[in-house]
């Protein structure tokens, strides 16, 4: 074993109790009180508490010079069961009780406590032995040298009493005082209150049954040498009837001090006296105090004070003790109202900024799963009224603080044996939630667990059946378990009741967890520092031990409290075989090269044992809580009497291995001011919050505790403690670091292959039809006006054949300058016509069909060249990438049925959306495809998603997309458990064609809406900031058939060659037709041109051979008589020509 050096300080901690009263008791009522003139103190016993709470029998002592409290121990088992409203009195060493209320109603047990040796005895009882009793008024007093107990009324079994017994305390005798027929006697009364003055006792107080106001006010004293009751003072005015009171006499005055008065719901907040001497007239008491309502208190009377111990009014109830001085009338306050709870061990306690938790525990008794905080700048302790689903009542649980904002509980020892559940505390909203992994966890208690990132880590514990070394990680994010079970080296850290951190090892995703302290399963404490060195990260990894440090005796504890500090750990207390406790504080190195450790003395007289119990570290001040029981150094296993402590270093030497803790800074270890924040331990500076977010709070120990600005709002800059305000132009959604736009998105969006449409390529643009036309114009003129091109065209002339003949004549083929025209025409239609009709066979010539088939009757493989999802957070203030652009650690994906997929990540900016891109070349799916996204890094949440899935489609040049998105504009964000769903049916696609234009057999998938998209987890306001993830599930619902698309020929090359060349010779004859009709046309129209000639010819030969004879002499005669008739004057349509004109159209056949 290495050899340790031990050095002690001369000076060292100073150990502070708080409160500075020392731990009061709860709050409680209906007390029994007793007082010690020897050592100016004051005993109390059991009470009960106003919420109905069970009784209690544990004994309290308040030291009125110190003003301490303190708890004295039990060492007898036999003790009288919890009650209420004994009567009690002091005979040192002894303190006797009688009667009070318990469970069962009044009892009439008789016990003497023996402060010296802390036992319980029950004793007989001799004389006049009491009926039951509880609630009655009773005093102490010395008389004739002898100390008497006076009891009188109070409850008995079924009614009320009014008798009056006295105790004589030396000899043990009881004595029932019997009335005298005819005396003056006081009626039942229950919580009168009763005083000794010159040998006499006064009483005062309500009759039960309010039978007489006058009566219930009157002042009866009992004359103890006469034994007979008389009525001192009779005045009903200015007084109130009340019990639960106490009374007190100084000077000569009678005073009734509080109380109430339930039936009429009086709770009077003046002290009321009356002369004994003088006039029989209440006066109002001005005390300092003016509002002051109590009732069911304990008092004592020393000389001109009154302490009252206790008690409650109808509002709250108190453990506090208030001194009245009856000669000046202050009121002040020797120990506040202090709240507390029920002592435990084994409980948990944490510092989350500056408040402490604890949860759990037990007092050997009872089992708690109560959470309560106490706050380090008021130190003030406050129950958590929490929400949800609390763990059971347990004790020796293992938890951890994560990210700053959640107490995790796990494990631990409940009413059905060992826990196996998991529980999360949100810290600010106040509520319980169960985690449910991935497997169930074996029961355990007495492990230590740690957080680091985003992991939850348990080593060790004691399962049903035995110790285990294993180490438990708990992937928060995923909800995943992995227990690493692979030591190397053959380590044994089988340990229960042992502590443990966690440390980065430089630039890996390697930890070191630092084991200390604990013990093995016979009990045996721990000898050595371990260090579990292993990769969380990874499932498979294999875990390398290795000891810092072997220890010596002196240190080696269990069920310690610890708190790491750099390069050494704060050991506090401990205990070690199960039978002794420490009362050492240690300084105890665990870094790699160092082997020393270092004592800490405590600056105080009283020697504090600690085991069972657990610390926290808060500035430079170490907080120890309630422990378990010891007597002496030896551990008890009930009745905890320990206090809550603060160690605060007193000398530079602490002070240097003392450091700042978590959330505080600089020399004198400061909180963190609102909008930062700071992880490690340490005077350096606090981290501030980043723009976009604020924190309100001191003292901040993560960068969780920096909150998204809310919506409308926005943090511009670093370390806002409040975001500021969004102009009502701009929209700030949440999260946001700058002011901008809102941008609108459609909720679904599509795009299809179209429907096929020929693609007819014209290089003219249409134009060819006016070059045809004005070409042909061009020919028809030329033909008209040029014979040399009748000539010339006529050579050409198919149609020979065609020309018209006559019967009974020989057929002459003959060419004529119209065939030729007509020849030259159907050349130009037969190429237009055949150019169009392969080109339409190339382009018109497709018929596309869409027909779904049974997948099962296809036995291609179908694959996309280019199948993507991309999805959108659209407003998403986290970093989504690391630095070198990869997609962010906390970014999980799981993949059902797809195959050949990578997907990448990017963040835009402006708006901040993180884009995530699953690219699949070549994709194939199988069954249905489920694509499930995680974001859950810090600032992960969205206020809208956009999910876009396409495929490249099996028709060539074309694919199928479809969009959905959901979003809010109203603060309300994605985030959470629940991942947002968006449904695509998916269909298979394969496209056939028998033009070689297209590559045929190509496949791909079709995309459509399936179902509308189901929102996931949605928060808003303040409930933003504490969830962790958002995210999708994608499902890709392949459907059973497969979309054909078949693009077929209408007609095929042969048939279209076939019907060209019978079009061809089809047009021909209908051009030879129109050629024979444009003939037979002609050769009309020139027969009626000749024979209109011919008779044009006979008149003017007519015309010739009259004037030949002299017929033109009479118009000329007669020319003068109408000069306005017109001669005639026949226009002339066709030029003179011989009358054997040649018909010029024809050209024999030579």
């Amino acid at each position: 074993m290495i050899l340790i050096l031990l050095l002690s300080f001369a000076s060292s901690l100073k150990v502070s109790p708080i409160p500075p009263n020392l731990t009061p008791p709860t709050y409680r009522r209906s007390i029994s009180i007793a007082y010690d003139n020897t050592e100016n103190s004051v005993y109390i016993f059991g009470g009960g508490r106003q919420s109905g709470e069970t009784f209690t029998n544990i004994m309290w002592h308040y030291n009125i010079t110190s003003k301490q409290w303190g708890q004295i121990p039990i060492n007898t088992p036999d003790i009288p069961e919890p009650r209420a409203g004994s009567s009690m009195t002091f005979l040192n060493p002894y303190i006797y009780i009688y009667g009070g209320t318990t469970d069962y109603g009044p009892s009439s047990d008789f016990w003497r406590f023996d402060i010296n040796k802390n036992v319980w005895t029950e004793q007989p009882l001799f004389g006049d032995i009491p009926q039951e009793k509880s609630f009655s008024a009773y005093t102490s007093f010395i008389w004739k040298n002898t100390t008497y107990m006076a009891m009188f009324g109070g409850y008995i079994q079924t009614d009320s009493s009014n008798d009056l017994y006295l105790l004589n305390v030396n000899k043990l005798i009881w004595k029932h005082i019997i009335y005298k027929v005819g005396d003056t006697i006081p009626k039942n009364r229950v919580a009168a209150s009763m005083v000794f003055y010159n040998e006499s006792l006064y009483m005062w107080g309500l009759s039960n049954g309010f039978s007489d106001d006058h009566e219930n006010v009157m002042v009866y004293r009992f004359d103890l040498n006469e034994e007979k009751w008389f009525i001192v003072r009779k005045n009903s005015t200015g007084i109130s009837p009340r019990n639960y009171h106490t009374v007190a006499i100084y000077n000569d005055y009678f005073y009734v001090i509080y109380g109430v008065f339930l039936r009429e719901g009086f709770e009077p907040k003046i002290v009321k006296r009356i002369s004994l001497v003088g006039e029989d007239k209440w006066d109002v008491v001005e005390f300092s105090e003016k509002d002051m309502r109590l009732f069911m208190f304990g008092a004592v009377h020393i000389n001109k004070s009154v302490y009252i111990f206790c008690g409650s009014n109808t509002d709250k109830q108190f453990n506090s003790v208030i001194k009245i001085e009856l000669d000046t009338n202050e009121v002040v306050y020797e120990s506040k109202n202090y709240f507390t709870f029920k002592r435990r061990h084994s409980y948990t306690l944490f510092r989350v900024g500056t408040e402490l938790l604890l949860f759990g525990g037990t007092d050997q008794e009872l089992l708690y799963n109560d959470l309560y905080v106490y706050d380090l700048l008021y130190e003030t302790w406050s129950l958590v009224i929490a929400e949800g689903d609390p763990p059971s009542a347990r004790y020796g649980h293992c938890s951890t603080i994560y990210q700053g904002l959640y107490l995790i509980v796990f494990g631990g020892e409940d009413s059905n044996g060992k826990s196996d559940g998991f529980y999360i505390f949100n810290i600010k909203t106040k509520e319980w939630k169960t985690i449910t992994p991935n497997i169930s966890p074996a029961g355990r208690t007495g492990c230590c667990m740690t957080s680091y990132d985003k992991f939850l880590i348990i080593q060790g514990g004691k399962t049903s059946s035995s110790v285990i070394e294993n180490i438990m990680i708990l992937d928060m994010h995923t909800k995943d378990i992995i227990e690493l079970v692979n030591f190397e080296n053959n380590a044994y850290v089988s340990l229960i009741n042992h502590k443990c951190w966690a440390e980065a090892v430089n630039n890996t995703n390697y930890i070191n967890l630092i084991i200390a302290t604990g013990e093995y399963t016979t009990g045996k404490p721990v000898e050595s520092v371990f260090s579990l060195k292993f990769n969380p990260y990874n499932s498979k990894t294999s875990v390398e031990l290795s000891y810092r440090h072997n220890t010596t005796e002196d240190i080696n504890w269990s069920l310690a409290g610890i708190i790491p500090l750099n390069d050494y750990f704060l050991l506090v207390g401990g205990s070690k075989w199960s039978m002794y406790a420490s009362n050492k504080i240690f300084l105890v190195s665990y870094a790699e090269g160092l082997k020393d450790a270092k004592i800490l003395n405590t600056l105080t007289e009283d020697s504090h044992y600690y085991y069972r119990h657990d610390i926290e570290h808060y500035g430079k001040n170490i907080f120890i809580g309630f422990s378990g029981a010891t007597y002496a150094n030896v551990v008890k296993k009930q009745y905890i009497l320990s206090h809550f402590y603060k160690l605060i270093p007193e000398n530079d030497t602490e002070n240097g291995f003392i450091v700042c803790s978590s959330g505080t800074f600089g020399n004198n270890c400061e909180p963190c001011l609102p909008g930062s924040y700071k992880a490690e331990i340490g005077n350096q500076d606090c981290d501030l919050c980043p723009s976009g977010t604020y924190n309100k709070e001191y003292a901040a120990t993560s960068i969780e505790s920096c909150f998204p600005c809310h919506f409308g709002f926005y943090a511009d800059v670093e370390g806002l403690t409040l975001c500021k305000e969004c102009e009502s132009t701009s929209f700030c959604p949440v999260g946001s670091d700058n002011q901008g736009q809102k941008i609108f998105y459609n909720s679904t969006m599509s795009s299809q292959p179209a429907v096929y449409v020929a693609d007819v390529y014209d290089p003219f643009n249409g134009k060819v039809y006016y070059f045809v036309y004005f070409t042909g114009m061009i020919l028809f003129l030329v033909y008209l006006f040029s014979p040399k091109f009748r000539d010339k065209v006529t050579k050409i002339d198919y149609f020979s054949e065609k020309h018209s003949t006559k019967i009974n004549e020989p057929i002459i083929k003959v060419r004529t300058s119209l065939g030729g025209l007509i020849t030259i025409i159907f050349i130009v239609f037969q190429t237009i016509y055949m150019a169009q009709t392969f080109s339409s066979y190339r382009t018109t010539n497709i018929l596309e069909t869409k027909t779904l088939t049974p997948a099962v009757t296809r036995d291609e493989i179908f694959t996309s060249s280019a199948f993507t999802v991309i999805t959108k957070f659209i407003h998403y203030p986290g970093q989504c990438i690391k630095n070198d652009g990869t997609c962010s650690d906390y970014f999980y994906k799981i993949l059902q049925d797809i195959q050949g997929e990578h997907i990448s990540c990017k963040k835009q900016f402006n708006p901040d959306i993180c884009i995530i891109t699953l690219s699949c070349p070549n994709c194939i799916l199988n069954g249905d495809p489920l694509i499930t996204y995680s974001l859950c890094e810090y600032r992960s949440l969205s206020s809208g998603i956009q999910v876009t899935t396409s495929s490249s489609s099996s028709v060539p040049g074309y694919k199928s997309e479809e969009t959905f998105y959901i979003g809010y504009d109203n603060g309300t964000v994605f985030r959470g458990d629940i991942n947002s769903e968006f449904f695509f049916e998916v269909t298979r696609s394969i496209f056939e064609s028998e033009s070689s234009d297209w590559p045929t057999g190509m496949t791909g998938y079709h995309i459509g809406p399936q179902a509308p998209p189901n929102y996931g987890s949605s928060v808003s306001d303040i409930d933003i900031n504490y969830q962790n993830c958002v995210g999708v599930k994608i499902s890709l619902d392949l459907n059973g058939s497969v979309l054909v698309t078949r693009r077929s020929l209408k007609m095929q090359f042969i048939l279209m060659v076939t019907s060209t060349i019978a079009a061809v010779f089809g047009f021909l004859e209908i051009f030879g037709l129109g050629m024979i009709f444009g003939e037979k046309f002609e050769d009309y129209v020139r027969y009626r041109a000749s024979k209109k000639l011919n008779i044009d010819a006979v008149v003017d030969r007519r015309e010739t051979l009259e004037r030949s004879f002299d017929y033109m002499k009479d118009n000329e005669n007669c020319s003068g008589l109408n000069l306005n008739i017109k001669v005639h004057s026949r226009s002339r349509s066709i030029f003179p020509s011989p009358f054997d004109v040649a018909n010029t159209t024809q050209i024999s056949d030579i």
